[in-house]
């Protein structure tokens, strides 16, 4: 708890808020500072998330930009036409993950953006992690804004999206950089820079792209025989986002066995149910190869149910339908997580 204090202390001294800048406008609407790490003096919020619990990629190593094969697309890549943008170097994360993107008024130079930012990081009790400017952070703004896709309201201009303002290779700046906690470590990527596709009003400000990571478990508790009956009771069908896989595989990875239990229970408990046990993938990648991935997932949890826990092979069919059902938008990673899952469906007659 020291540690927590000694940065906010350090932080606040040096940076304060302010909701209104004359000639950049407001802060983006519902938006707020992290309470860890707030804004350099004099930016508004430009844009902003803040989501419970998700997944983050954070970048230990330059941006790279290639030309591929549309259907050999790895993960997570930003790709447009057939060029793809992927990080040589990345940890995946959960928890809770918010994302800030800030304009600092014109006369700052990214430098002393940057210095700033990353002075009171260390001071605060911040490892640094990876730490890079110029050309081999070149292309993390075609990464980041086109793999976080954000779409930004803004007067004036047709489509404003959160790329737009992050593409640039005119004086980035970038670092990534961990807080060890008792409670949950905290991780941060900041991206400095002062170009960018924008508004004329904007071209030439300060942007920052201020992302925080705080690692924690998800909410356990959710996937129960109980929830798991009372959805297929009531719509047919459950989505089911507990069962975790390999990369690019069908294997399931052992965290997933105790919501593979609870499905056990389920039908343990109740003899007369039968399932379709469907897989469903994100729009990343060609649609044959998503179609036969998932439903190599989907089968790979009947052998599971089957083999490990005893359920008769009769009551369970796998299919994959890929793509082809989304829940959310593919055009953001929340949304792609999402689509990403598990369903089972109740067979008709049972």
């Amino acid at each position: 708890m020291k540690q927590f204090n000694f940065l906010f202390i350090l932080i606040a001294f040096l940076f304060f808020t302010t909701g209104v800048v004359q000639g950049i406008g407001e802060d983006f609407v519902d938006s707020q500072d992290h309470p860890l790490i707030s804004r350099y003096s004099d930016s508004i919020i430009f844009a902003y998330e803040d989501v419970a619990f998700d997944e983050y990629n954070l970048v230990l190593g330059s941006v790279t930009r290639e030309v591929v094969d549309l259907e050999t697309i790895p993960f997570p890549g930003f790709y447009q036409g057939r060029t793809l943008y992927l990080p040589s170097e990345f940890k995946t994360l959960e928890g809770r993950v918010n994302k800030i993107t800030y304009l600092v008024p014109e006369g700052r130079s990214t430098l002393e953006i940057f210095r700033n930012y990353e002075n009171e990081l260390i001071n605060g009790g911040f490892e640094i992690l990876y730490s890079a400017a110029g050309g081999e952070v070149a292309y993390f703004g075609d990464w980041h804004g086109g793999y976080y896709y954000l779409e930004i309201p803004l007067e004036g201009v047709r489509t404003a999206e959160r790329g737009n303002y992050l593409r640039s290779s005119n004086d980035s700046r970038f670092l990534t950089g961990v807080l060890h906690r008792e409670e949950g470590d905290i991780y941060v990527s900041l991206y400095v820079h002062n170009g960018g596709i924008t508004s004329p009003a904007h071209r030439d400000l300060g942007k920052v792209q201020l992302d925080i990571i705080e690692v924690a478990p998800m909410e356990e508790g959710l996937v129960t025989v109980d929830n798991l009956y009372e959805g297929i009771t009531r719509t047919g069908s459950i989505s089911i986002y507990g069962i975790e896989f390999g990369f690019d595989s069908a294997d399931i990875n052992p965290e997933s066995e105790p919501v593979l239990r609870e499905i056990a229970n389920l039908l343990n408990e109740f003899p007369g149910l039968e399932l379709y046990v469907v897989g469903h993938t994100d729009d990343t990648g060609s649609l044959d190869y998503n179609i036969g991935l998932s439903e190599r997932r989907a089968q790979a949890v009947v052998e599971y149910l089957v083999n490990s826990l005893g359920i008769d092979p009769n009551r369970l069919t796998a299919r994959g339908v890929g793509p082809l059902a989304p829940v959310a938008s593919n055009e953001t990673e929340s949304g792609r997580a999402k689509n990403r899952r598990v369903e089972l469906v109740k067979k008709l007659g049972n």
